[in-house]
């Protein structure tokens, strides 16, 4: 029954939006962490895909979803129970992709990125390297970025990509050296 009323009010509140306006919209309404998996799977249909998208739902105070951005982290993160594991991985690699560390939304979803990167070796692996280079080294520098970022700032869990998968290391390598550089 909950369904059915919030998807009613939904199209009725929608039906006059671009795709964008449709999102946001549906992304306010959504304030509790107690949604069934139908709703989780909604809830994932319109959360960002891109990190520009995200930054502009939820990257600074004057962003429209600004203060539910830890929340809808924490139900983005249940959304892998419900959403096929490539589809979910896929979409975290594609949020980090041009990412950049801010405060916040921005920092949880980042941290999101790190557990399942490391909960999930294999098939963040086996994504990230269907990518071009410059998304996959644009996507370990969000994933290494942080406020004071320094020559020693290599994250351990990183290291074991040696061992299977050198060209990805050597990526991340390279984030690695860009960020010394914007960081000097």
């Amino acid at each position: 029954m909950r369904v059915v009323l919030l998807s009613f009010f939904l199209m009725i509140v929608i039906s006059g939006y671009s795709q964008k306006d449709s999102n946001l919209v549906f992304l306010n309404v959504i304030k509790a962490d107690t949604l069934n998996k139908q709703e989780l799977g909604g809830f994932y249909n319109h959360f960002p895909q891109s990190f520009e998208r995200f930054y502009e739902y939820y990257g600074d105070s004057g962003s429209p979803l600004y203060y539910l951005g830890r929340s809808h982290v924490q139900i983005y993160r249940k959304c892998s129970s419900v959403v096929d594991s490539i589809t979910y991985i896929t979409n975290l690699i594609n949020i980090g992709i041009e990412g950049r560390w801010d405060a916040d939304a921005v920092s949880w979803m980042q941290k999101l990125i790190k557990d399942e990167f490391i909960a999930r070796n294999d098939l963040f692996c086996s994504e990230l390297i269907k990518y071009k280079e410059e998304e996959i080294v644009s996507f370990f520098m969000f994933y290494m970025d942080k406020v004071r970022f320094k020559k020693s700032d290599f994250p351990k869990e990183l290291n074991v990509l040696q061992v299977d998968h050198l060209d990805l290391y050597n990526y991340a390598l390279s984030a690695k050296q860009r960020l010394l550089t914007i960081y000097k």
